[in-house]
C-alpha cells in the first residue's frame, strides 16, 4: 500500500490532529446551536454553474464529468450552495443558517499547501442589517474568547459600524464604551468586562429589530 498516495494538496488526519479538529467542529456546532441557528449541510458535489458568480478559473476547481455530460465540481465554498438551497426551496424568511463543512480549491494564495479545508460560518437572511451585524460580532466575540483567548483580530469593512450599531441601543454611555472596548481593545481583562453588556445588548436589539 505504500505505492498509493493521496493527490497533491490533500491529507489524512490521524490521532491528536483528528481529535483536535473534531473538538473544534463540536465546539462550533454547539456555539451555533446556542444562538439558535438552523444547521445546514449541503452536498460536496454541485453543478459548476452554481459558482459562476465567483468567476473561478477552471484550473482552481476539482471537476467531475457526469455520465450525461453535466459538469460537476467539488464545492470550493459553502456560501453559494446555501444560496442555491434558498433559491430552490420554500424556506420562510427571515432565517439564520450555520454550517461546518469541507471545501476543495486549488489556490495557493487562499489555501496554502492544502487544497482541502474546513469552512465554518453563519448566514443571516432577511434580517434587518444592524441586528445581523451585531449578531455576527457577538458570535465572533464568543469564539474569540473561547478558542483564541482574546487574541483574534477582526477587521471591519465599515469603519463606523460600531458607532452605527451602538447609536440604536438603549444602553448607558458606560455600557457603550465597554462594548466598543470588546470590539476594538486587545486587552483581555477589558474584553471580559465588556462581554456581559455585549450579550445583554444582543437581546435588546432582537426586540428592537425583529
Amino acid at each position: 500500500m505504500q505505492d498509493y498516495k493521496l493527490p497533491a494538496g490533500l491529507r489524512d488526519n490521524f490521532g491528536p490532529q483528528a481529535t483536535q479538529k473534531e473538538s473544534v467542529r463540536h465546539y462550533l456546532t454547539g456555539l451555533f446551536q446556542r444562538h439558535h441557528y438552523t444547521l445546514i449541510e449541503t452536498s460536496l458535489l454541485e453543478y459548476r454553474d452554481v459558482f459562476g458568480p465567483y468567476e473561478l478559473q477552471a484550473k482552481s476547481l476539482y471537476r467531475i464529468l457526469e455520465a450525461d455530460g453535466q459538469d460537476l465540481v467539488l464545492r470550493p465554498d459553502l456560501t453559494l450552495p446555501i444560496a442555491r438551497f434558498l433559491a430552490t426551496t420554500n424556506v420562510s424568511l427571515p432565517t439564520s443558517f450555520a454550517y461546518v463543512g469541507e471545501q476543495f480549491r486549488r489556490n495557493r494564495q487562499l489555501t496554502g499547501l492544502y487544497n482541502q479545508s474546513t469552512q465554518a460560518g453563519i448566514e443571516l437572511v432577511g434580517f434587518q442589517s444592524r441586528r445581523a451585524e451585531l449578531e455576527c460580532l457577538t458570535v465572533i466575540s464568543e469564539l474569540n474568547r473561547d478558542l483564541f483567548n482574546g487574541r483574534l483580530l477582526v477587521e471591519l469593512g465599515q469603519a463606523r459600524l460600531a458607532d452605527l450599531v451602538l447609536a440604536d441601543l438603549p444602553a448607558s454611555e458606560r455600557q457603550k464604551e465597554a462594548i466598543k472596548a470588546a470590539l476594538f481593545n486587545k486587552n483581555v481583562s477589558d474584553y471580559e468586562a465588556a462581554i456581559i453588556p455585549l450579550r445583554v445588548t444582543l437581546e435588546i436589539i432582537k426586540v428592537l429589530f425583529p
